[in-house]
């Protein structure tokens, strides 16, 4: 499952910079130039929860 986020971000040009795929979620966090990003997927009762978080990376 984290492959397909992984790949997703780097066809739009993003960089991973960390990827973690445990049993029951994934966490990927991404730079493209000074944009930072997480990727957190977790199933939830009734399907998947997805939350992509974009932030200002520091100079």
């Amino acid at each position: 499952m984290g492959s397909f986020y992984v790949n997703a971000l780097a066809q739009g040009g993003w960089k991973t910079l960390s990827k973690y795929e445990g049993r029951f979620s994934v966490n990927v966090m991404a730079k493209r130039g000074n944009e930072g990003v997480t990727v957190q997927v977790s199933p939830t009762g009734s399907g998947t929860s997805i939350s992509v978080t974009t932030y200002p990376l520091p100079r």
